[in-house]
Order: C-alpha cells, then structure tokens, then sequence
C-alpha cells in the first residue's frame, strides 16, 4: 500500500478516536442523463476524509483553499481522480468541492454504493469483478 494511502488510513482512524471529531457534511447532488455530480461544502479549518472512489471521475475545487498532504490548491482547480483514490483534504478556508461522476443509475444511494467502497480491500474486490 502506498505512503498516501496509509497516511489517509491511519489519519481517519485517528480522527475517529476524537469525540464529535467525525460529522456528515451537506452534500448537494445534482443529475443529468448519464452524469452524476455531488457538491460538498468544507467549512475553514476543518480536515474531512473520503470514500475509495471505484471510478475514474472528475474533481473540482470549485471555492477556496485546500491542502492535500504537502500541496496546496486554490479554486478554480479541476484534475482527473484514477480508481481507487481516498483523499483526505484540509479547508484553509471555506472550501466547495465538487465530484463529476460518469453513471446511468438514478438513485442516489445506488450511484453512491456503485461510486465508492468503504475499503482497500472492497475496492480490490470490486475491481476484479469488473475485469472477469
């Protein structure tokens, strides 16, 4: 497993150790035929952790000031995120963080479970039932 990934690994664990560290944020969806985007606002301050994502999709720092590991990125920035990424992000300031994702389901729940895993190993297993 890769430095970044275990770095995002051991830092969710960690976050899940600090009482009313972990919390949903607002997450707006948006959906046109065949395109799936969700919108995430990241208050400043505020460090948040994502799913695995089992697709190529696109991602987009629509407002704000974020940092990723040792780089840091200022809207408007967009970038092509491979299969199986797990970001974990730091908001300098408030930030809108937007996914594009390629789908042809309808409902929401189906295009999450279809879009993430939970885990290294659910995203492995995922990805040879894709390629058999």
């Amino acid at each position: 497993m890769g430095l970044t990934k275990l770095k995002t690994l051991e830092l969710a664990q960690a976050l899940k150790a600090i009482p009313n560290a972990v919390r949903e944020l607002p997450v707006e969806h948006y959906q046109i035929e065949g395109v799936y985007a969700r919108s995430l606002f990241i208050p400043a301050g505020m460090c948040a952790v994502g799913k695995i994502h089992n697709h190529e999709h696109i991602a987009i720092l629509a407002q704000g000031t974020m940092r990723i590991f040792d780089e840091e990125f200022t809207a408007p920035f967009i970038c092509i995120t491979p299969a199986g990424t797990k970001r974990a992000v730091y908001a300098v300031t408030d930030c809108t963080f937007i996914n594009v994702i390629r789908t042809d389901l309808t409902e929401i729940a189906d295009i999450e479970a279809e879009a993430v895993s939970d885990t290294f190993e659910e995203f492995e297993e995922r990805k040879l039932l894709w390629h058999s």
